[in-house]
């Protein structure tokens, strides 16, 4: 193949400048011919001999595509039966109930997250109350201090 056709400059060329972003980069076209000829086990060695002729070139794509599309075929179903048996021994989880360590009460983990808010709720408002009966008192105090007997 002659210097300056297009599929040679683009297996073959590099970048002369500029850089590349440091997280995962965009793939450029090159990049995406590389990884699908090396898919379809077409090594990079024999490219140029291989693409002169065009019937044996399109042979040897159309072999490369089919293997493969079989072993992505294949690596799906061998995901898919592990998927599937781990999902069949995991066991169905059932509710587990739960006792409250302030009122005794047994709930299920929803439930007990509800009933820890409905409790901390509670608290708050006996401290409120609380504290009112603080104040009422204090101010008693000082009604009667402050009047004469």
């Amino acid at each position: 193949m002659d210097d300056g056709r297009i599929p040679k400059d683009v297996l073959y060329g590099e970048l002369a400048i500029g850089t590349r972003p440091s997280e995962r980069p965009t793939l450029r076209y090159k990049d995406v011919c590389k990884r699908d000829l090396k898919v379809c086990s077409v090594s990079s060695a024999d490219l140029e001999s291989a693409t002169s002729d065009r019937a044996t070139w399109r042979s040897t794509v159309t072999a490369g595509v089919l293997q493969a599309e079989e072993r992505r075929k294949s690596q799906w179903e061998e995901r898919r039966t592990r998927r599937r048996q781990r999902l069949q021994a995991a066991p169905i989880a059932t509710t587990t109930n739960y006792t409250c360590s302030k009122c005794q009460r047994t709930c299920s983990r929803t439930d007990r997250a509800v009933h820890s808010k409905r409790r901390e709720e509670k608290r708050r408002e006996e401290k409120r109350r609380e504290e009112k009966r603080r104040e009422e008192k204090r101010r008693k105090e000082k009604r009667s201090k402050s009047q004469p007997e």
